[in-house]
């Protein structure tokens, strides 16, 4: 959950700086916010998972993030500016984060 906040947040941030140094610390907020959660998704998708059907489905997931993210950027972009474009994509994992929360209250 601290990682999702911190990945949207710091996205947010660098969308919405109004200098150069503070939209780097935003990108960089995001990348320690986000960095170590890709590696923990995995070990944990390999943890009984002999076949590697769960381990694959979570690369595959997220390589087609990694490849959709920049053409969702591009559009965003051509509707609005780039800084909203990338505060919105912040704002998309919001969703995200608020159905994390409800699956791991019950």
């Amino acid at each position: 959950m601290l990682a999702g906040l911190g990945g949207g947040g710091g996205i947010v941030l660098a969308g919405l700086a109004p200098t150069a140094w503070l939209s780097l610390v935003g990108f960089a907020i995001t990348g320690l916010a986000l960095g170590p959660l890709v590696p923990a998704m995995l070990s944990r998708a390999a943890v009984g998972d002999e076949e590697g059907t769960l381990v694959s489905a979570v690369s595959t997931i997220s390589y087609t993030g990694f490849v959709i993210s920049p053409l969702l950027v591009a559009g965003l972009s051509a509707a609005f500016s780039l800084p909203v474009a990338l505060a919105l994509l912040g704002a998309l994992g919001v969703p995200l984060l608020l159905g994390y929360l409800t699956v791991r209250s019950r």
